[in-house]
Parts: C-alpha cells; sequence; structure tokens
C-alpha cells in the first residue's frame, strides 16, 4: 500500500488510486486548518 502526495493544485494531499483526500478534509478530520496541513508537509516528498 503506498500513499502518493500530490500538492500541484492546493488540493489533493493523499491519493491512492481513485481515492483521495484533500487538505480541507484532513484538516477537519485531525482539528486544525488546511494551511497547517500543507506547510507540514515535508520538503524531501515529491509534489506533482
Amino acid at each position: 500500500m503506498s500513499l502518493r502526495l500530490a500538492l500541484a493544485t492546493g488540493r489533493a494531499v493523499g491519493r491512492q488510486g481513485n481515492q483521495y483526500i484533500s487538505a480541507d478534509e484532513l484538516a477537519e478530520r485531525t482539528g486544525t486548518i488546511n494551511y497547517e496541513i500543507l506547510t507540514n508537509v515535508v520538503p524531501r516528498l515529491p509534489r506533482r
């Protein structure tokens, strides 16, 4: 199982197959804001 991060549009955060989770949805689930999710993605992860 792999998780690919895609931040090209600022919308898709995690994708597996045809399912994905947005920064907004991840922030809501973790009790934070989408800005915190996006700024905590480490630089070494590939972006598309």
